[in-house]
């Protein structure tokens, strides 16, 4: 758990984690490096590469890949002009999949910023959340 914790407080000072920081983490915990960097590589909550401003991320979960989540993130490629793992050219958003978000009755479903949840995914909503996470990010 301090791991975990230690990991996530890197991240929100740094923006991403680079191998450096896992090894801070190790020496400070007094624990092995493997320990840390598979912790970073198992959760799909930490970024090893530098990312935009904003984060959205698609739960490509089964779930939500059986109720259009794969028809989601074409249209957020689209419309961002990225692909899926890419970050738009201006820096500001960037375009993820994500392993299960618990959210399944409410498939599809997405995570802005790894705060604000998004459910019931729709081709139609696509356009209000790049609305949101362009005015945002240029603020």
């Amino acid at each position: 758990s301090a791991v975990l914790m230690a990991l996530r407080t890197v991240q929100d000072s740094e923006g991403y984690l680079k191998d450096e920081h896992l090894d801070a983490v190790a020496s400070y915990l007094q624990i092995p490096p493997i320990a840390v960097y598979e912790v970073a590589s198992f959760y799909s909550m930490y970024r090893r590469k530098k990312v935009g401003k904003r984060v959205i991320k698609v739960c490509t979960s089964l779930s939500c890949c059986l109720l259009g989540a794969e028809q989601v993130i074409e249209e957020f490629e689209n419309k961002l002009g990225i692909s899926c793992g890419e970050t738009t050219p201006d820096g500001q958003v960037t375009l993820m999949e994500t392993e299960c978000l618990a959210a399944c009755c409410n498939a599809p479903a997405a995570i802005l910023d790894d705060k604000s949840y998004r459910f019931d995914l729709d081709l139609a909503q696509v356009d209000q959340i790049i609305a949101e996470v362009t005015e945002k990010a240029h603020e």
